[in-house]
């Protein structure tokens, strides 16, 4: 009996003990699986996506060389793409430059001795956009040479009591025998006063085409104070080379101009570009036919161009090359930022003008409009009521913007009777009446109106207030 519990005991040791190495196999074999899972996790996934990741941007890569490449081989005018098919030592090939085709592409192509693959470059037309007016292109430096030999440098030499003083300027050449324009402003302080001559100890030297050892003196042909335009004229040794006029009239606003003006020695000129940033328009009085096309006149014209005092008597020209205004200069436009020009349509009237009279200061009223050039009858209601009397006057065919008349409240088709208490009996009469009169006096005109509501002439009584 004791024997068999020892038995007993013993096998009961040893099923705990196996039981035991059953358990212990069982920890080993989840802390083994354990350690399988986390070396996949850790490494295998992060492995597989870094391969993945580089798959599809190989990919990407690829697509992207070959859509560049077909976009280079179709259109030239992106040139930085086509270091796609150069090579880093080009050899003499073939194949045709740039300058033997019809493109206008000047990147170079070419093969190593090693490659066998040949390249094909189709070439196209390049349209390039043009900024203006701050990108100097061909057109405006083919216009600046264009002008330059006809703008000569003058310096004006006169004396004070403070001393001598001497200023720069321009004058455009308009023959070949030596006469040219200038603004007034620039010989102004030189000559006497309503004259034409210069003061004692006053000169003007003239340099054309850059030759500053042969100096010519000028003299002063003709002076228009009004219109600030200054006739000049000097001996050439040979014949200069003169303006190209274009038409000021034609102008618009944002177009481009070059404001030109000479130099001296030290700096063979002076050129700005700009744009017209303002067309001022007024409208002198006329005698017109009630057929004539009728339109406000151009008097001056606003530019972004810089200028400096050089540029007083110099040009404004469009990229053509043609002078389309003389161009002066006052400090008060430098500080505004803004720059004036005289239309050369206007500037040739004032020098052909100036050819008959050689001194022009006259200043004469302006309404700024055009009658006709035939006296009008008409009838209208005497004061009794009982008869109509005959009444002769001139009627208006026009009248400018912003003119003293447009502000007064005259209209087309009024017609003119009286200036105060005296008749207007035809068109001759109205301006000899109306030049009596100066600058910036009231006018009161006495007119006829017709009512279309009563089929009568009404009168009135305008005050024109000029400025």
């Amino acid at each position: 009996m004791t024997k068999s519990k020892e038995i007993t005991k013993s096998n009961i040791e040893r099923e705990l003990s196996e039981d035991k190495i059953i358990n212990n196999n069982g920890y080993y074999t989840e802390t083994i699986k354990s350690q399988k899972k986390s070396f996949v996790s850790r490494i295998l996934v992060p492995v597989f996506i870094c391969l993945l990741c580089l798959a599809l941007s190989i990919s990407a890569c690829t697509l992207t060389l070959f859509y560049v490449r077909k976009i280079n081989q179709l259109d030239t005018d992106f040139p930085f793409l086509n270091i796609l098919t150069q090579t880093q030592n080009p050899s003499s090939t073939n194949i045709p430059v740039p300058s033997q085709t019809q493109g206008e592409n000047n990147n170079s192509y070419s093969s190593n001795e090693e490659n066998t693959e040949s390249v094909i470059t189709t070439y196209k037309n390049i349209y390039k956009v043009e900024i203006i007016p701050f990108e100097v292109n061909s057109s405006i430096s083919d216009a600046v040479l264009n002008i330059m030999p006809s703008i000569a440098y003058i310096r004006c030499w006169y004396s004070e009591e403070q001393g001598t003083y001497m200023t720069e300027a321009s004058a455009l050449i308009i023959s070949d025998d030596g006469y040219m324009i200038t603004a007034n402003s620039v010989v102004d302080n030189l000559c006497y006063e309503k004259s034409n001559e210069l003061k004692e100890h006053s000169y003007i030297e003239v340099c054309v085409n850059y030759d500053y050892n042969n100096l010519y003196f000028a003299k002063v042909i003709g002076r228009d104070v009004i219109n600030d335009v200054a006739l000049l004229k000097i001996v050439p040794d040979d014949p200069l080379q003169f303006i190209e006029y274009g038409d000021s009239d034609k102008l618009i606003l944002g177009e481009t101009v070059i404001a030109a003006a000479s130099g001296n020695n030290s700096s063979k000129g002076q050129v700005t570009a700009g744009i017209v940033s303002g067309l001022m328009y007024t409208f002198k009085d006329k005698i017109a036919l009630s057929t004539d096309s009728l339109k406000d006149d151009l008097y001056m014209i606003k530019t972004t161009a810089t200028m400096t005092s050089i540029n007083n008597g110099g040009a404004l020209v469009n990229k053509n090359g043609q002078v389309v205004a003389l161009t002066v200069f006052s400090k008060e436009d430098n500080e505004e930022g803004f720059y004036k020009a005289i239309p050369i349509n206007n500037i040739k009237e004032v020098a052909e003008n100036l050819e008959v009279k050689s001194y022009n200061e006259d200043t004469l009223p302006n309404l700024g409009i055009a009658i006709s050039s035939e006296t009008v009858n008409f009838k209208i209601m005497a004061d009794d009521l009982q008869q109509q009397i005959d009444v002769q006057g001139i009627k208006v065919n026009y009248i400018g913007y912003g003119t003293p008349a447009f502000y007064s409240g005259l209209k087309v088709n009024d017609i003119i009777v009286n200036i105060y208490d005296k008749s207007v009996s035809s068109p001759e009469s109205f301006f000899d009446l109306k030049n009596t009169y100066l600058p910036g006096e009231n006018l009161l005109l006495v007119v006829y109106r017709h009512n279309d509501q009563i089929n009568e002439y009404m009168e009135l009584q305008i005050i024109i207030a000029q400025d």
